[in-house]
């Protein structure tokens, strides 16, 4: 592998060259986007010396991988390992470097390797939670005792939590909503609170789905319902279960339902495009067969990377109900689209004059993955939050602001971006 050489610069340069390149016009103004969210978890970062690195293990990590780099490059040296490694949850992340020689800065050097990682582990940079820190090492006086250090990233992991299988008891006759203590520490992970959220109709602060799907009951048609039911998206999910409990069939717009595992347990290195799987239709629209094939997703995958495969999903579910005339995406608004490569394919069935595709943006409205405003842009799809429902973006015209959520955001020449405050120099 080549290696990469490096320009040092003095600190004043790099806020210059950073800020400038961030602006530039053409091809380089599609990343801004990117390299914005990257440079805010850098910036977060704590910043710490050291003589030689030590790995502090946070609290709950039980296991480590390594990222490795060379002493002045950027470029990760075992990338056909790392996707060969099952999906794990991932607490903390060290970047590891050496204050070598001394007297240089290193930001523009870190920065690039932080953009090396987002490109590697996009998922990363959207999860919350996880302890960022850049460790530099002191010890080094000379070249060859610099090359003879670690260099690269540290990720700190865990298993990802899995919960018992779901048997949930159902009583199908409407329910008042009912209160609950200590609700703000509800676990979907806990299959006991799960079956508590279910029978007392729990929705929590967060009621998204519930809120969107019941503004649009009368006005969304011949419906199909496609949902991310992985770990993090249980809460959303059962807040569609619970929607569906309180709605007679007759009432409901939905004819067909599809869930998403992202790949049915697979590594990383086994989720190729458009071949990862885990996709699953429920038989029919009865409550008890959406629940059946829940629980045969949950059991067959809960996901692992946040990165979903919800482009394949789309695409399966078109041929699961053919004459649905609308798609419902229920996702994680937080994370990104993994296999966006098969939006032409995607822009083959939704669109003007084919399925209306709606997408239901689940989780914080502060970190909304740009891929699904740009989604929505292709297939002039709408996009929907617990408050708001965008119809109209596509027809919105180059430079035109809008508020989604609370967040200002703006339509540029290539996307929606959202409209933030320029880094202050310190």
């Amino acid at each position: 592998m080549c290696k990469a050489s490096v320009i040092y610069l003095p600190l004043s340069f790099f806020w210059l060259f950073l800020l400038f390149w961030l602006g530039l016009p053409g091809t380089l103004k599609a990343q801004t986007r990117v390299d914005s969210l990257v440079f805010e978890r850098f910036r977060q970062s704590d910043s710490i010396s050291m003589p030689i690195f030590t790995p502090s293990i946070p609290a709950g990590a039980q296991d480590t991988f390594s990222i490795h780099m060379e002493f002045e490059g950027f470029l990760i040296k075992n990338e056909e390992e790392l996707k060969e490694l099952p999906a794990l949850d991932i607490v903390g992340v060290d970047l590891v470097y050496t204050l070598f020689p001394r007297g240089k800065n290193f930001y523009a050097l870190n920065f690039q390797r932080f953009r090396e990682l987002y490109d590697l582990y996009p998922t990363l940079f959207f999860k919350e939670n996880i302890r960022w820190r850049r460790l530099g090492q002191s010890k080094a006086l000379s070249r060859e005792e610099a090359e003879g250090l670690y260099h690269g990233f540290v990720l700190y992991t865990r298993p990802l939590h899995t919960m018992p299988f779901l048997t949930l008891p159902l009583d199908y006759s409407p329910q008042a909503f009912s209160p609950r203590e200590n609700k703000d520490s509800l676990d979907y992970l806990n299959p006991d609170d799960l079956t508590w959220a279910l029978l007392h109709n729990y929705l929590g602060k967060d009621s998204i789905v519930y809120q969107v799907l019941e503004r649009n009951k009368f006005t969304w048609e011949n419906a199909q319902v496609v949902c991310d039911w992985t770990a993090s998206m249980y809460p959303y999910g059962t807040q569609l279960l619970i929607w569906l409990k309180l709605h007679s069939q007759e009432s409901a717009p939905f004819q067909s339902f599809v869930f998403f595992n992202d790949g049915d347990g697979k590594s990383a290195g086994e989720k190729l495009i458009g071949q990862t799987g885990g996709v699953h239709a429920a038989p029919g629209t009865q409550l008890e067969e959406i629940l059946e094939t829940m629980i045969r997703t949950q059991k067959l995958g809960q996901g692992g990377y946040s990165s979903e495969n919800d482009l394949e999903a789309l695409l399966r579910a078109g041929s699961v109900c053919k004459h649905c005339q609308e798609s419902v995406l229920i996702a994680d608004g937080r994370s990104p689209i993994r296999d966006y490569l098969l939006l032409p394919h995607v822009k083959e069935r939704y669109g003007p004059g084919k399925k209306q595709l709606r997408i239901i943006l689940c989780g914080s409205s502060e970190k909304i993955s740009p891929d699904y405003f740009a989604l929505a842009l292709e297939t002039q799809a709408s996009l929907h939050t617990m408050e708001e429902d965008l119809e109209n973006l596509a027809q919105l015209s180059p430079g035109t602001q809008f508020q989604l959520s609370g967040i200002l955001y703006r339509v540029g020449p290539y996307g929606i971006e959202p409209v933030l405050e320029k880094p202050r120099r310190k």
